[in-house]
């Protein structure tokens, strides 16, 4: 029996597009299954099927690299921004305490050069002096060290970021 140009395009499609096999592309057709089975092997149907899922697969890979990577970078900047917050945040109360040290010092230093003062007095200054001096010098070491965690922070997580991406890149071929 002759088949129509539409019925085996129609067969072709439903094998290599749909990917019915042979069996069913014959009982949806209506074409018998030896003639569809030599049509098929003598056109190379699978390998255009083979070739359309395997151009379907690397669409498929690159979409979900992409959106990914998007929401990876979204994440990771969520997350720069958080950490660069909250360092701003303690380097400013720590140099508005270092402010408030250096005041403390000038005042001490002011009572100490103009007023004429009384031992216990003295002593009360000396030991304000020391406590402004430690204060100080607390203020300045947490505002390089928090400033050094921020950097380091931050140098981490470009890492992290930058190893996902290359993991990604590593892992689908397109």
């Amino acid at each position: 029996m002759a088949y129509t140009v539409e019925q085996w395009t129609y067969a072709r499609g439903l094998y290599e597009v749909d990917n019915l096999n042979l069996i069913e592309v014959s009982k949806k057709t209506g074409i018998s299954y030896s003639s569809v089975e030599k049509k098929a092997r003598k056109e190379a149907w699978g390998k255009r099927r083979e070739q359309n899922n395997k151009r379907i697969e690397k669409k498929i890979a690159s979409q979900i690299k992409y959106v990914t990577t998007q929401k990876i970078n979204k994440v990771a900047e969520e997350k720069i921004k958080e950490i660069e917050n909250i360092a701003d945040e303690t380097i400013e109360t720590n140099r508005y305490h270092l402010q408030v040290w250096q005041k403390l010092l000038k005042e001490v230093d002011r009572h100490i050069t103009t007023t004429s003062l009384e031992p216990k007095d003295i002593a009360h200054l000396a030991t304000a002096l020391d406590k402004a001096q430690k204060g100080q010098r607390l203020a300045e070491e947490k505002t390089t060290e928090n400033t050094k965690i921020s950097l380091d922070v931050d140098q981490k997580t470009l890492g992290l970021i930058n190893r996902i991406k290359s993991k990604l890149s590593g892992d689908v071929k397109t």
